[in-house]
């Protein structure tokens, strides 16, 4: 089997990142959510109240992106940030009301995306293409020592 051509192998990451924030922004922007934001609102369904230190190590963003997105979603009224208690340096982030009212949209928003992109996928296929794409992201975390 020939090696895929590393060329392609960009170009359809990137199609894939550049068409998914497009169909994000579409879907979310009735309710003032920036396809940015995203992946910060997901990190934090699945962990509420971590510190804005630690969401921006487990998403592998810098520190300035991730207290820009948090100030948009602040200021959006999709987060708060609270001062820690026992380490006042560090501020934990708080999902509020707002971003628990839009959880169904944007969960149906991330379906929709994924029904698209995986399309006449059968589900072994669907699981193989995400399992294949995590242990890509997870290699890519090694290399850089990302922890």
């Amino acid at each position: 089997m020939p090696e895929p051509d590393i060329g392609t192998v960009t170009r359809s990451l990137s199609t894939l990142h550049r068409l998914g924030q497009v169909h994000l922004r579409d879907a979310l922007a009735p309710v003032g959510i920036g396809p940015g934001q995203v992946v910060f609102l997901v990190q934090l369904f699945a962990e509420d109240g971590v510190t804005q230190d630690q969401l921006a190590k487990q998403l592998h963003m810098d520190k300035g992106t991730t207290a820009r997105a948090l100030r948009a979603l602040e200021d959006a009224g999709y987060v708060r940030r609270k001062q820690d208690r026992d380490n006042r340096r560090c501020n934990r982030v708080h999902l509020t009301p707002r971003a628990h009212d839009c959880g169904l949209r944007l969960r149906n928003a991330l379906d929709s995306w994924l029904g698209r992109v995986t399309a006449g996928f059968d589900d072994e296929e669907r699981q193989t293409a995400l399992s294949l794409l995590q242990r890509m992201a997870a290699n890519a975390t090694e290399m850089r020592g990302d922890q």
